[in-house]
């Protein structure tokens, strides 16, 4: 038996949709660590020795 109601989603198609937001919210989140991981390598490139690369990460973190 299938329950049909004007206006609303069955009960099955709200977990796909909550299913969905949790898909895209993992994927945000993959793409930001990945956009960190790439600004930090940019960074590092940079940077003439490690020293440097400490003194600016020290610079980055006392910045926020």
């Amino acid at each position: 038996m299938i329950l049909v109601r004007q206006g609303q989603p069955a009960p099955y198609e709200r977990r796909e949709d909550m299913d969905e937001m949790a898909n895209a919210a993992e994927v945000i989140e993959k793409l930001a660590r990945e956009a960190e991981r790439l600004q930090l390598l940019e960074l590092a490139r940079s940077c003439k020795d490690l020293d440097e690369l400490v003194k600016k990460l020290e610079a980055m973190t006392v910045n926020k």
